[in-house]
């Protein structure tokens, strides 16, 4: 919780929480001759190698952007197809990972009738590995949520967000530099790895040289 986090001023300090926009998914699939929809489940197992990856480097925590409120602003055929293809790898990727390697698999975001996502499983709750899924997901209604649920309450309202650890480093790929409403309080003091390669691009490896990078700087009080 953010009531516990400090920051290290040493280097070699391991990173707690990892998020990352997954970006560049249609691009890719234009330039492979693909539909969005197989785009999207090639995305998925990258994922996975990915979270494997960093679980074993002693992350804990791993928040993925999947789909913003503005997403759902799209025509109703891509809307469909990134629908189908997330639900279909979180229920049959994404979700079997997590349940073997025991990780708490959490989808963050608005629901209603026309989409849903698999629900959070009760068993893996109280895991120290989380995987956060970030799905029609907006952070200024995340804030809002908090607020509202810290209501007479004493504790910090981001004790109340829905993903309440601090971000220690995010990787957008896509070649595009802004947060897209990711994530903003829990961003505040992240490093920030903007890349132009595209998601299905990226490998497992270079996501763990990122983390190499990270623990080679000096952290300062204040930063």
């Amino acid at each position: 919780m953010y009531t516990n986090f400090n920051f290290h001023p040493q280097a070699n300090i391991p990173p707690q929480h990892v998020a990352i926009i997954p970006d560049g998914g249609r691009r890719w699939a234009r330039q492979h001759g693909i539909s969005y929809k197989e785009a999207y489940l090639i995305s998925m197992k990258r994922m996975v190698e990915m979270a494997k990856t960093l679980y074993q480097d002693e992350i804990k925590y791993i928040s993925l952007f999947f789909a913003s409120t503005q997403n759902f602003l799209r025509t109703e055929e891509e809307i469909q197809h990134f629908y189908e293809a997330e639900f279909l790898g979180v229920k049959e990727i994404l979700g079997p990972f997590a349940a073997y390697n025991h990780i708490d698999l959490n989808i963050v975001g608005k629901f209603d009738g026309r989409y849903r996502m698999p629900e959070r499983n009760p068993e893996f709750m109280q895991s120290e590995k989380k995987l956060y899924i970030c799905f029609n997901y907006n952070s200024l209604d995340e804030i809002e949520t908090a607020v509202e649920r810290k209501k007479h309450k004493e504790e910090s309202f981001v004790n109340y967000l829905e993903i309440p650890h601090p971000v220690d480093i995010l990787i957008r790929t896509g070649g595009a530099q802004t947060l897209s409403g990711f994530m903003l309080p829990q961003l505040a003091f992240a490093r920030l790895f903007f890349l132009d390669k595209l998601f299905n691009d990226l490998t497992a490896q270079e996501v763990r040289d990122i983390v190499g990078v990270y623990r080679e700087y000096g952290l300062k009080y204040g930063e």
